[in-house]
């Protein structure tokens, strides 16, 4: 064997904690499928099937021959050396009647998921008799062989076979390089992500989706940057090949003042790095999956430069990040802290002013009279955006964020020549002092 090839095969094997001796003393995988889908058609009661099984193979059945499987295992109606053939057959039964599919085809699944680390014995084997025809050039052509040969054998398993030998090795068996993306064959790096992520930020139509991104860019143009008005709902961070390189991106699902939600995820600079450079806070609206299972971010030259001056509002979130790090977004600073006791909304033409703004503590609830908190007059104060009708708003409570009325507030004071939002589904309202 080549010595580059075996050195490779050994270090995999060493990876997966597979001795020498336990390769030339493994045990045969088919063998405790069968005996697995045995043991679970006859706790389910599948004695009819059990015995049609067995007679296809040319045993003579009886009541207590089933018995003796039940009390003994299938190896009291067979031996060892025929499951292979037992095997092939509940394969080629399953394949070929939609009759023995309904029955057959979810216990071989759930036997092969059971019995993966044999299956997994069984390969190194066959990597270690087989390696000698390789050369080097193409051990990850093989390797793709391989998996497609695992998964002839034994139906779904290659995709559970990849996800344990990358959890065990960091890699992946059957790699091809397309587009810079190292990725496995027939395995999703989808499931590399958490499951919000997989629910939520995955998008088939790339197109409308980095549009939906400048619209919601867009709605930031006249809203100035407050890192407090900025919540953090979930964090992850995912890994993937790149360009030969394990890479690992960290990334935050923010919910913006507008009431709209981003990704924020931390740029490795290994992607168009005459438009961005590592450490840099880029601005994504979901990912999507490529024909060959790789996942990458939605985005194109121009969604790299709103966090570049394009969008002032975004680019003032990348570098307060990079400085502050992410988790200071969406807290109070003292300064704003302070500023809710010292009259903030007084004579403050150009202040941003949103229902994030308010905190339930400081307002008078007494001198209102449809609402007890924010939540509740959120909804009066949008619908009064909304319709121009300001009779359910009070005049008085807002004393301490000196507003001596705020019905009066809401209807003189917004900037009509400047965003204004009121959204009744989410909650959310904002608008710019004039």
């Amino acid at each position: 064997m080549n010595a580059k090839i075996f050195n490779e095969v050994k270090r995999l094997q060493s990876l997966m904690g597979v001795s020498q001796k336990n390769i030339m003393e493994v045990s045969n995988p088919r063998a405790a499928i069968v005996t697995s889908i045995f043991d679970e058609l006859i706790q389910k009661g599948e004695t009819t099937a059990v015995k049609e099984i067995l007679q296809k193979f040319g045993k003579n059945v009886s009541d207590e021959l089933i018995t003796a499987i039940r009390n003994k295992g299938i190896y009291s109606a067979i031996s060892e050396a025929e499951t292979d053939g037992m095997y092939n057959l509940i394969k080629q039964l399953t394949q070929s009647s939609s009759a023995y599919k309904s029955i057959f085809s979810s216990e071989i699944a759930k036997s092969v998921q059971k019995h993966i680390s044999e299956i997994m014995d069984e390969t190194f084997q066959s990597i270690d008799s087989h390696m000698a025809k390789a050369t080097p050039e193409q051990l990850d052509g093989y390797y793709n062989q391989l998996m497609d040969a695992i998964e002839k054998e034994y139906p779904g398993s290659s995709q559970q076979f990849n996800q344990v030998y990358y959890g065990k090795t960091g890699r992946f068996l059957g790699q091809q390089m397309k587009n810079g993306i190292i990725s496995a064959k027939k395995l999703s790096e989808k499931a590399n992500f958490p499951e919000w992520v997989q629910r939520k930020w995955f998008v088939n139509d790339t197109n409308s989706n980095i549009l939906d991104l400048f619209r919601k860019a867009d709605k930031l143009m006249n809203i100035p940057f407050d890192a407090s008005q900025i919540k953090i709902i979930n964090k992850g961070d995912f890994q993937a090949y790149y360009k030969g390189q394990k890479l690992n991106w960290d990334f935050a699902e923010l919910k913006l003042p507008t009431g709209d939600e981003i990704i924020l995820y931390k740029s490795t600079g290994t992607g168009a790095p005459d438009l961005k450079q590592a450490g840099d806070w880029q601005v994504i609206n979901g990912w999507y999956e490529r024909e060959d299972g790789s996942v990458w971010f939605v985005k194109d030259e121009k969604t790299t430069q709103l966090t570049k001056g394009q969008n002032p509002y975004l680019t003032e979130l990348d570098k307060y990040v990079k400085s502050n790090g992410i988790d200071s977004l969406g807290k109070e600073s003292m300064s704003s802290s302070t500023s809710k006791s010292t009259e903030p909304f007084k004579n403050q033409s150009g202040q941003f002013v949103s229902s994030e703004s308010f905190d339930d503590s400081m307002i008078d609830w007494s001198k209102v009279t449809n609402a007890k908190n924010m939540r509740e007059y959120n909804k009066l104060i949008i619908d009064a955006l909304n319709t121009g009708n300001y009779s359910n708003i009070s005049r008085f409570g807002f004393e301490k964020y000196g507003i001596p009325n705020f019905r009066e507030f809401l209807q003189t004071k917004m900037d009509l020549n400047k965003k204004v939002g009121a959204n009744p589904d989410n909650g959310l309202w904002y608008f710019t002092i004039k």
